[in-house]
C-alpha cells in the first residue's frame, strides 16, 4: 500500500511540470521573451510598462501612437494658447506669443505685427499714403490742402490748391476758405489767413472788394493785384503787371 501511495504522489508531482526545450518548468501562465515579472507578480513588457500601457514617445501608447500631435495635443506648427491651438506666425490675437495681440489696422506676418495693406507704417501709425495729408505718397510728405492718389494739392504750385478742378488760393478764396468747399458766410471775406471774417488781414495792405454778382466780397492786394490794381475791379491789360498800384507794360 505504501508503495502504491508513493507512486501516486510521484504522478501528481510530475503532472505539475511541463516539458519545454528539454527543461522542466512549472506549469502556469506563459511568459514570452519580452516580458518580465515584477516583484508584485504583475507581468511587465520590455518598456517597463504593463502590456497596452503608454510608454514614452515612440513606444507603444506614447505620443507616436496618437497621430504625432505636437504642443499639448495641437497639430504640428500650432501652439496651445488657453483652450485653442493657434498659429503664432499668423494669428493677430497671438502674434509671436500667446496673448500678444496686434492693434487696429495691423496683421500678424511671420510672428510680427505689421500694417495691413494697403496701409503703410509712418511714425508708428498705419496710414493711407494715397490720401493722408501728413504722409502723401511717402512718409513725412505733408500737403497744404489735399492729398489725392498720393499727389499733394492736385499738382498746383504753392500757395494754390486744387479745389473743384481748378487751382485756388485757400487763404483768400471765399468759396474755399482754409480748405476746399468751405464757403464764408454772407458779407464775410476769406481774410488771407484761411479764415472767414468781416475784415481783411493786414487791412492796410489788403482791401475788401465787393465781388460782382451774388458772390461774397473778397480781399485784394491793390498794390500788386493785376485784377484790382490800385482799386477794386481795375483790371490791367493782358500782359501787364501791377506794381505799386499801377499797371506796368512788359
Amino acid at each position: 500500500m505504501a508503495a502504491a501511495a508513493a507512486v501516486a504522489a510521484a504522478a501528481l508531482l510530475v503532472a505539475g511540470f511541463a516539458r519545454c526545450g528539454g527543461s522542466a518548468v512549472l506549469d502556469g501562465p506563459p511568459r514570452d521573451a519580452d516580458s518580465k515579472r515584477a516583484p508584485d507578480g504583475d507581468v511587465r513588457d520590455a518598456t517597463g510598462g504593463a502590456p497596452g500601457e503608454g510608454g514614452g514617445a515612440g513606444q507603444p501608447g506614447g505620443a507616436a501612437a496618437h497621430g504625432g500631435l505636437g504642443d499639448a495635443g495641437c497639430e504640428p506648427g500650432l501652439a496651445r494658447c488657453g483652450s485653442d491651438c493657434v498659429d503664432l506666425a499668423a494669428d493677430s490675437q497671438h502674434c509671436g506669443a500667446c496673448g500678444a495681440a496686434c492693434g487696429a489696422n495691423r496683421q500678424c506676418v511671420a510672428g510680427a505685427c505689421a500694417c495691413a495693406p494697403p496701409l503703410a507704417e509712418c511714425d508708428g501709425q498705419c496710414v493711407e499714403l494715397q490720401q493722408d495729408m501728413k504722409h502723401c505718397g511717402a512718409c513725412g510728405k505733408q500737403c497744404r490742402c489735399s492729398c489725392v492718389a498720393g499727389v499733394c494739392d492736385g499738382g498746383c504750385p504753392p500757395p494754390l490748391c486744387m479745389c473743384g478742378g481748378k487751382c485756388v488760393d485757400i487763404g483768400f478764396d471765399s468759396l474755399n476758405c482754409g480748405f476746399c468747399s468751405h464757403p464764408c458766410g454772407q458779407g464775410e471775406v476769406c481774410n488771407g489767413k484761411g479764415s472767414c471774417s468781416f475784415e481783411c488781414w493786414h487791412y492796410f495792405e489788403w482791401k475788401k472788394c465787393q465781388a460782382e454778382g451774388p458772390w461774397n466780397p473778397y480781399c485784394a492786394k491793390l498794390a500788386t493785384d493785376p485784377s484790382n490794381c490800385g482799386e477794386c475791379h481795375h483790371q490791367c491789360a493782358p500782359g501787364e503787371s501791377c506794381a505799386e498800384g499801377k499797371c506796368v507794360a512788359p
